[in-house]
């Protein structure tokens, strides 16, 4: 079975990747999403799967922005 690629929230944009961002852990629900976001981190969510009653859940990814990363 083949592994569906990820598709962009927004179309047109890139989809970053994987290595420059850390997931947070868990899912969590739109509304929660104000408690996990904070200011000087750069995020990317991804859809996750949904709650029985229809309540999409989100992956959280973050990186630092570009001009405060470490050189690899």
């Amino acid at each position: 079975m083949d592994t569906p690629q990820p598709q962009p929230l927004v179309p047109g944009l890139p989809i970053p990747s994987p290595d420059d961002f850390a997931r947070i852990p868990g899912l969590f629900q739109r509304w929660e999403l104000q408690q996990v976001v904070k200011p000087g981190l750069e995020f990317y969510l991804e859809p996750g799967e949904k709650l029985t009653d229809g309540t999409q859940l989100f992956a959280v990814y973050s990186r630092q922005p570009r001009g405060k990363r470490a050189a690899r």
